[in-house]
């Protein structure tokens, strides 16, 4: 990312997180199309570390759209559960 030039990293980068269901069926199948959520959620994780190395103070990810709360009540309850789950984890490594 920015490792040689660490001085010229911005200070705040933001990412639109879209797809995790797109890329859980591709990789798992139809069947099993949620557990896109949580490789994305791991894969935020990994995002913020090489942000914090790279010498980036502020992380933004959006991550759940007003159109997220019409999903099946059972989605929106894993994509909850993530990110409780993941922010935990990503905050104790920052």
């Amino acid at each position: 990312l920015f490792r040689s030039h660490e001085r010229d990293a911005p200070r705040h980068v933001a990412f639109v997180m879209d797809g995790n269901r797109r890329y859980g069926a591709a990789t798992h199948g139809a069947a099993r199309r949620l557990e896109g959520h949580a490789a994305g959620g791991r894969t935020l994780g990994d995002v913020v570390d090489w942000c914090v190395s790279a010498g980036v103070s502020e992380v933004t990810a959006f991550a759940f759209s007003t159109e997220n709360w019409n999903r099946d009540a059972a989605e929106v309850e894993l994509l909850m559960r993530t990110f409780r789950e993941q922010s935990d984890a990503i905050l104790e490594r920052a």
